[in-house]
């Protein structure tokens, strides 16, 4: 048989407190593990420090994020006015034999405004003419290569 040794109260009072200080010791480094991911191993002296920083980088980013914003827009701005859609049609207008040395160009922004621009050759000497565009149609009459120009221009608008 086991011999059975007495156990006085501050043995067992000894042993509960040394376990209460293994689990309070096991809970410390859980939490300062927790605490080191939070402020992301930088060394603060405090959480408010950190806090404060976070508060700071939240405002710069809030700040840049308008200001990236209006920058968009304006760049938007300049992209709706710029040539988004090109298309040239060459031809021979006299029948002439030429070579096709007459053209009809469209170019147009995005809402379809923009110019026309034609140029008829012939042995004797060359025209040049350019006709406004405003959303798709002009005041002036088109030929039909002209027109053609314009529809295809307009077609090649990327929104």
């Amino acid at each position: 048989m086991i011999p059975v040794i007495p156990l006085s109260f501050e043995i067992i009072l000894s042993i509960g407190l040394g376990l209460i200080i293994l689990v309070l010791i096991a809970w410390l480094v859980r939490l300062e593990i927790r605490i080191t991911k939070l402020t992301d191993g930088t060394n603060h002296d405090s959480l408010e420090d950190h806090i404060k920083e976070i508060n700071t980088r939240s405002k710069k980013l809030i700040t840049y994020t308008k200001q990236a914003r209006v920058e968009r827009e304006a760049l938007r701005s300049h992209i709706e006015q710029s040539i988004r859609g090109m298309h040239t049609v060459r031809f021979d207008p006299y029948g002439e034999g030429t070579g096709k040395q007459s053209f009809a160009t469209a170019l147009v922004d995005e809402n379809a405004n923009g110019v026309v621009l034609s140029s008829l050759y012939s042995r004797e000497r060359c025209r040049m003419f350019a006709k406004p565009i405003h959303e798709g149609t002009s005041q002036h009459e088109l030929s039909k290569e002209e027109q053609e120009a314009l529809t295809e221009a307009t077609k090649k608008i990327i929104n």
